[in-house]
């Protein structure tokens, strides 16, 4: 999955059980955040809020804000890593020729840039497309499903 996890220590808030340090209970903001709107507590086994929720029950609003925070992330982290690496073959390359020495480095930093973007958009679509298959567009239908299975 694409989600960017914040390292923090959650707690269950019934048992004050140590869930990990990627969990999140009822994390405030705008709604970007897919999965499993409750998870259940190994310990005590009580149902807590993840502050996630799946991609059928979020608004336009969270739905635009999700994409927004997609298309920054793509532009932003595989920006950074590919100059990072564009500097750095600058800086140890040894190629003679100037020219020659920027081409290859800006190259290599848009091949880099381009892997890293295309990858993260992949990763971001299939986070959708799972979100999706765990919840139908109708609620009424998981509620059957999960009946009758």
């Amino acid at each position: 999955m694409a989600t960017i996890i914040i390292k923090e220590k959650s707690n269950c808030p019934y048992c004050g059980f140590l869930l990990s340090s990627d969990t999140r209970v009822n994390t405030p903001g705008i709604g970007t955040s897919i999965g499993n709107k409750t998870a259940k507590c190994p310990r005590c086994g009580r149902a807590y809020l993840t502050g996630q929720s799946e991609w059928n029950e979020k608004t336009k609003k969270q739905r635009v804000s999700y994409y927004l925070i997609m298309f920054i992330g793509i532009l932003i982290f595989p920006g950074f890593y590919s100059t990072l690496v564009g500097f750095l073959c600058v800086a140890f390359l040894p190629i003679e020729d100037a020219n020659m020495h920027y081409l290859v480095s800006i190259s290599i930093a848009a091949v880099l840039f381009l892997f890293g973007s295309i990858t993260m958009f992949i990763s971001y679509l299939s986070e959708i497309k799972e979100s999706k298959e765990r919840l139908p567009k109708n609620g009424l239908e998981r509620t059957y499903m999960q009946r009758s299975g």
